[in-house]
């Protein structure tokens, strides 16, 4: 019975990440008005405006294990004597790295958001 719980949060949490990194990688297309009621299209790519708009941090749900330090240093670093880790970089926020320890955290203690 825990085995499926496991599968089926796990589950849960693979069709959030999707839903909010697939927004984050697309290209959207917007329309535009120019005065004489034609709309103009224009694609308009939403990675670029990425690191601008999202910000990195740890909930207090974090349990300090360290598992994001290890694989994303460069935005992750932990404090002698500190409990958890703190974000150190809000830039490059589209990195593998970052994705590979928000996907990794146990705890869903990263938070990506705008």
């Amino acid at each position: 019975m825990k085995k499926k719980h496991e599968l089926y949060l796990f589950f849960v949490v693979a069709v959030f990440m999707i839903s909010v990194l697939g927004g984050c990688s697309s290209n959207a297309t917007k329309t535009s008005d120019n005065g004489n009621g034609k709309g103009k299209q224009s694609v308009v790519s939403s990675a670029a405006s990425t690191d601008t708009t999202l910000h990195l941090s740890i909930t207090s749900g974090c349990v300090g294990c360290g598992h994001c330090i290890r694989i994303d240093p460069a935005h992750f670093s932990q404090a002698q004597g500190s409990r958890t880790p703190q974000v150190v970089s809000q830039s490059n926020l589209d990195s593998s790295d970052l994705q590979r320890a928000i996907n990794g955290c146990r705890a869903g203690a990263i938070s990506l958001a705008s």
